[in-house]
């Protein structure tokens, strides 16, 4: 039995690797994994690999990069420099893969830092791996995390033992998260700082130390965690100013947002009715919270040594990973609290909570549950996981192919040229289709969103569009042109159509399809994807 035992306990982190790629399994399949954003970090990830090695005149006329150190960039530079010796769609592949396995395991190896004995439950992370974010294209804020869980891993393993090199490796990983995003990185800091309150709290109350003695035993923590902290604190509030809420907010009904926690809404990606898969993990999820909430229960409830005070019972049953209690409460207060949209940024609701459900995984993995308990929850999730998967596979596969469609037609375009994208379908994930047409040469497609919204680290040279002008039944056709392009006289070069035959059209649409047919020749058509040219 023994040796069985010891032959599994051998296997298991080969068959946690092997559940990892099986899940990701789309992303080999395909040629494209299309997400609502994804074509666009991958044509700007393009347009900054030329602006940094192909000097082209027509690209840096319109298009300059961001003085302001934003925190968008790490997805955005990976797929630039990988572009200098792959085709796009591998850059692309790279970018997701690096999520899709480092997040399970950089969070499998913070579960086994906090709890040896606990990795089964770091199972738990892959279903919330395909989170709603991740199919937003959020791509630097999916980098985020496995950066949250490398930074968080190593503060924890080296926290007591500190040095000037382990101080710069720490360092790099906070500023890689901020780099990433600056929701993750709030989050980060917030972390390591309730881990150093926690340690001395736990002291304090076992009366091992003093208040004071305490803080002068951790000030070594603190001072390092000050310094790699500091310059993405600062970078923050300069961003924050920078790029202040405009509006009053939109704020969900609480109503709604309970109805979240039940459905567990950040695994529904593509369709509502996915929650029918979803809200069984949300049960698997409770009972393991409700055995761990018993344990801690039983825990205060528990026999004290002899004279011992209950506060000095209580320091010492506090475990090390406690500090994530008030983190997973600020979640949830800011969860209920804070606008879903604030104006500069939006679907942010969704993201408190899969924090709150990843942290809380992590909570519940600091303690000893029943293996038979955690096997059976972990049987039942992957069962779910899997079924959301493959029904989600089916949508994968034809937005493949439209993908591939868009892409085709991008051939057709000489690079550095202006293109205006027409979208006319419904469909929420066609919306930034057109930026296929650019990641395979660079190209000014003035859908480019991210060049319009200040926090990407491309930004359009506005004054380069003043020649322009967008023709008649603009307001309908274009979603985020620069400014200033309807001032001008000089017609754009190519305009590029999605679904153009597909749909009824509206009074301001006939008018532009009028005017394109009677100015420009259709050069290129592959289902719903139709370019022209104009004409000479």
């Amino acid at each position: 039995m023994d040796k069985i035992n010891l032959l599994l306990k051998r296997i298991e982190p080969y068959l946690f690797f092997l559940l990892v790629v099986i899940s990701a399994w789309p992303i080999f399949y395909y040629r494209f994994f299309p997400t609502l954003d994804g074509a666009a970090h991958l044509a700007n990830g393009n347009l900054i690999n030329s602006l940094l090695f192909h000097y082209s005149a027509e690209i840096h006329k319109y298009v300059v990069f961001n003085p302001e150190p934003v925190p968008n960039w790490t997805g955005h530079f990976i797929i630039a420099i990988s572009r200098i010796f792959l085709p796009a769609y591998l850059c692309e592949k790279i970018v997701i893969l690096i999520y899709l396995i480092g997040l399970p395991l950089a969070f499998r190896r913070f579960i086994n830092t906090i709890n040896k004995d606990a990795s089964l439950l770091s199972y738990l992370i892959i279903p919330f791996v395909y989170n709603y974010t991740f199919y937003l294209g959020f791509y630097n804020f999916s980098l985020s995390l496995v950066f949250f869980f490398i930074a968080l891993t190593y503060w924890y393993k080296n926290k007591e033992n500190l040095t000037i090199k382990k101080g710069a490796l720490l360092f790099l990983y906070v500023t890689l998260t901020y780099f990433s995003h600056i929701f993750i990185f709030g989050i980060l800091i917030i972390s390591l700082g309730f881990s150093v309150l926690a340690d001395i709290t736990s002291e304090v109350l076992s009366s091992s130390l003093s208040l004071k003695e305490s803080i002068r035993k951790n000030i070594q923590k603190i001072k390092y965690l000050a310094l790699v902290s500091c310059p993405g604190i600062i970078l923050g509030f300069i961003y924050f100013y920078r790029h202040p809420s405009i509006g009053q907010g939109v704020f969900l009904p609480h109503k709604e947002l309970l109805g979240w926690i039940k459905s567990v809404r950040p695994l529904i990606a593509l369709k509502f009715d996915e929650s029918r898969f979803s809200s069984k993990i949300f049960y698997v999820l409770f009972i393991l919270f409700g055995i761990t909430v018993y344990q801690r229960i039983r825990m205060i409830l528990g026999k004290r040594e002899e004279n011992e005070s209950f506060r000095e019972y209580i320091g010492r049953n506090l475990k090390s990973t406690d500090f994530l209690i008030p983190v997973i409460f600020i979640c949830i207060l800011l969860y209920f609290v804070y606008p879903d949209d604030n104006g500069s940024a939006s679907i942010i609701s969704v993201r408190w909570l899969l924090m709150v459900y990843i942290l809380l995984i992590c909570w519940i993995a600091s303690h000893s549950i029943p293996k038979s308990i955690s096997l059976t929850g972990i049987i039942i999730c992957f069962v779910f996981h899997f079924a959301l998967i493959n029904d989600r596979s089916q949508d994968i596969k034809w937005l493949n192919e439209d993908a591939k469609k868009c892409e085709a037609a991008g051939n057709f375009l000489p690079a550095g040229v202006v293109v205006l994208p027409v979208n006319f379908s419904g469909l929420w994930l066609h919306d930034h289709f057109s930026n296929y047409l650019g990641i395979n040469k660079p190209i000014i497609l003035l859908e480019n969103y991210e060049c319009s919204k200040g926090y990407f680290p491309l930004k359009w040279d506005i004054d380069e569009f003043y020649t322009f002008k967008l023709p008649r039944g603009d307001t309908a056709v274009c979603v985020n042109p620069p400014i200033s392009i309807a001032r001008g006289t000089e017609s754009i070069p190519y305009i590029f159509t999605w679904m153009e035959k597909s749909v009824k059209l509206n009074h301001n649409q006939t008018l532009f399809v009028n005017y394109m047919n009677g100015k420009y020749d259709l050069i290129y058509a592959n289902g719903e994807a139709r370019l022209y040219k104009l004409k000479k």
